[in-house]
């Protein structure tokens, strides 16, 4: 293990512990990963990116916030130090989800700055070309004894797949852990040397796309249109790297070969994006409990946020629950945008709009191209099933589509009233 101290704020980590047999075979579809869409009962929150640095080697980097951890300091040493636990384990999505690496690994830090401040770090696995896999991360915080999992797509199928482009700082060089870019900032896109390519074709959508139906109404989605509204090119230095600043809102498709579909893809939303932090970004996703009048009035009236106001202590009953409703309720809205945001926001998402109405699922499993929520009691008769089909398509790897059923109208309703009316319900709890 190599460890370099850039700063008290950052940690660098090269970890390159391996391990690939003694293991038997195992089916990521087992684990329920809930607890990383519920936010508020996790300490911790990490965030992973995958690089695919050559033809048999790819880098997992990840990014754990200071404040999420627990530090103790000890008799004998000097500073409260944090103890972590980092685990993965790769999967085929062949020959019965066997393992084909895994790692363990433990991270101190005794650096933690009270302003903040991230452990990053990178670990390097076995991945060949021309295979995808699923990895299963498990990250542990040895004092408080608390874990999180989670489970990310290794696309390592072609050399133009998106995880070959790396995006990070300027000035720091460090991943951003994000394809979403702010208001006039500009990023490094650097993209995998096995290709020696010296140019990039950008294709730049504008596009305005419609609410979700509710869970009940089967949709009728109609075609995207690929033609792109402009198109133009940006050029690699020697090193593969190019400086990029996207200014206009919307999302722009990053190709090393145009004949291919494959690509890495790059969004500009509002600016504060995911935050939820004006009336005007409240608006919008008060769709989903109003009717059409109702909402076009709040939508077209003078004073939105006096309209938005009048609504929620309306429906809630008086001040004080309208203030836990609406705390709740756009917490909710901004969750999904960190979780589900693809080439729409996050809430705008057939997972964002069961997110919002229900809440985080009590399960959610994994199997292979699908993803299953379920609320309530695991093994319960009574319990409600969202099963969401993953779309394969080239601009977002985090984009599904839910299975609608008419079975789902009295529920859908039941719930969308007790938000309404300023009671949370909340499965997990």
């Amino acid at each position: 293990m190599k460890i370099i101290l850039s700063n008290k704020l950052f940690i660098i980590l090269l970890l390159t512990f391996s391990l690939t047999s003694c293991l038997a075979p195992r089916k990521i579809s087992n684990q329920n990963f809930a607890s990383a869409y519920q936010k508020e009962a996790s300490f911790l929150h990490p965030q992973y990116e995958v690089y695919h640095n050559s033809e048999s080697k790819s880098l997992l980097y990840f990014k754990i916030n200071c404040k999420d951890l627990l530090y103790i300091k000890s008799p004998e040493k000097q500073n409260a130090e944090a103890l972590v636990k980092i685990s993965y384990q790769l999967f085929s999505y062949v020959e019965k989800k066997q393992i084909i690496d895994s790692s363990t690994v433990k991270v101190n830090d005794n650096e933690y700055n009270y302003d903040g401040g991230y452990l990053i770090g990178k670990i390097e696995f076995n991945a060949a070309y021309r295979n995808t896999y699923e990895m299963e991360i498990t990250l542990t915080d040895l004092n408080r004894n608390q874990e999180v999992k989670s489970i990310i797509n290794i696309d390592k199928s072609s050399l133009f797949t998106r995880q070959n482009y790396f995006i990070t700082s300027i000035n720091s060089q460090q991943p951003i852990f994000r394809n979403l870019l702010r208001e006039n900032e500009s990023v490094l896109l650097k993209y995998n040397k096995v290709v020696n390519k010296k140019e990039l074709t950008v294709r730049y959508y504008n596009r305005s796309f419609p609410f979700p139906a509710p869970p009940f109404i089967v949709s009728n989605n109609k075609p995207f249109p690929y033609t792109a509204d402009s198109i133009f090119t940006i050029n690699l230095s020697d090193s593969s790297t190019a400086i990029v600043r996207f200014n206009k809102r919307g999302f722009y498709h990053i190709q090393a070969d145009t004949t291919q579909k494959e690509g890495i893809t790059l969004y500009r939303f509002a600016e504060d994006f995911p935050i939820i932090n004006t009336t005007a970004k409240m608006v919008a996703p008060l769709r989903y409990l109003t009717i059409s009048h109702e909402y076009n009035e709040i939508l077209n009236s003078k004073n939105q946020k006096a309209s938005l106001d009048d609504f929620w202590i309306k429906n809630a009953g008086n001040p004080e629950r309208a203030r836990e409703v609406i705390k709740a309720y756009y917490n909710r809205v901004q969750n999904a945008n960190e979780f589900f945001t693809s080439y729409d926001e996050g809430w705008k998402t057939d997972r964002g709009i069961i997110y919002i109405i229900y809440g985080p699922p009590n399960v959610a499993k994994k199997y292979g191209y699908s993803e299953t929520w379920k609320y309530g009691e695991e093994n319960s008769y009574k319990s409600i099933n969202f099963n969401f089909v993953k779309v394969l398509n080239h601009f977002s790897d985090n984009d599904y589509v839910l299975i609608r059923s008419e079975t789902y109208k009295d529920e859908y309703y039941k719930m969308a009233d007790l938000l309404r009316e300023g009671r949370i319900y909340n499965y997990t709890k």
